[in-house]
C-alpha cells in the first residue's frame, strides 16, 4: 500500500524506529500496554534498580529500536469506501492518558487542512477512581490543539466530550451502528480519521474490518 509523503513523515515522527520523540524512557513505557511493558522489561538488559524497583528513567532509549510496535498504534490505512478514499489513523489497540495525549499531539501536527481531520475516541478503561479526572484532563489537552470534530463513543469518554470547547464537539455515538453510519456517510474524500480507544471497547474490531475490506458488509 502506498502512502503519501506527509503520512510517511507523520509516521516517522510518531514512531521513529519505534521510539516516541520527546518522551523519557519511563514515559514511553507508560504508553505501552501491560504485556508490552513486560516484554520490554524482559528484553532490557541490564535494568538499574533502586530499592528493588526498575529505575526506568535511567534506561537507554535504544532498547526500543528493535521492538516491534503492536498493530493499532499509529498504523495508517488507505481505505476505499463508497467510492471515497479515507485514511484511517489506527490507534485502536489501546488507550491510556499518556498514549492518548501523544496520539492527539501527533495528529494535530499532521500537515493537512484541519477540516480533513476527524476523530472517534472511545473510553480509556481500567483507570479506577482516577477515570473521571483523567478523562476530563484529556478534554483540556484537546482544547490546546487545533483539532475539531471530536466524536466519542462510550461512558467515560463523555467526561472528555463535556470538557471540550463547544466548537470542537462532534457527535456522541450511542452504539456500533452510529459509528458505522458516521464512517460510511459523514466522511469526505481524502479525510483522515483517527480512531482511538481501549482494546475492550471494540473499536479495534471495526478498524480490522476496514483494513480487510469487510466494513461495507456491516
Amino acid at each position: 500500500m502506498q502512502i503519501t509523503t506527509e503520512i510517511s513523515k507523520w509516521k516517522s515522527h510518531l514512531y521513529n524506529k519505534q521510539v516516541r520523540p520527546n518522551l523519557s524512557t519511563a514515559e514511553q513505557l507508560l504508553g505501552f500496554a501491560d504485556k508490552e511493558k513486560e516484554a520490554l522489561i524482559k528484553t532490557a538488559i541490564p535494568i538499574p534498580m533502586i530499592n528493588g524497583q526498575p529505575d526506568l528513567n535511567s534506561l537507554n532509549k535504544n532498547i526500543f529500536l528493535d521492538y516491534e510496535i503492536t498493530k493499532g498504534r499509529g498504523d495508517i490505512i488507505k481505505v476505499k469506501l463508497n467510492k471515497k478514499i479515507i485514511y484511517i489513523v489506527d490507534e485502536s489497540y489501546n488507550s491510556n492518558p499518556l498514549s492518548l495525549k501523544s496520539a492527539i499531539k501527533n495528529f494535530d501536527e499532521l500537515k493537512i487542512d484541519n477540516s480533513k481531520k476527524k476523530l472517534i475516541l472511545g473510553d480509556m478503561l481500567e483507570l479506577g477512581n482516577y477515570s473521571k479526572k483523567l478523562h476530563l484532563e484529556a478534554g483540556k489537552d484537546i482544547n490546546k490543539t487545533s483539532l475539531k470534530n471530536i466524536n466519542v463513543v462510550g461512558k467515560h469518554i463523555l467526561y472528555t466530550y463535556k470538557n471540550l470547547d463547544k466548537h470542537r464537539r462532534g457527535a456522541i455515538l450511542k452504539d456500533k451502528s452510529k459509528i458505522i453510519d458516521l464512517i460510511k456517510n459523514d466522511l469526505n474524500n481524502n479525510d483522515y480519521l483517527m480512531i482511538k480507544g481501549s482494546n475492550s471497547t471494540g473499536l479495534n474490531n471495526l478498524v480490522n474490518k476496514l483494513k480487510t475490506g469487510k466494513f461495507n458488509a456491516l
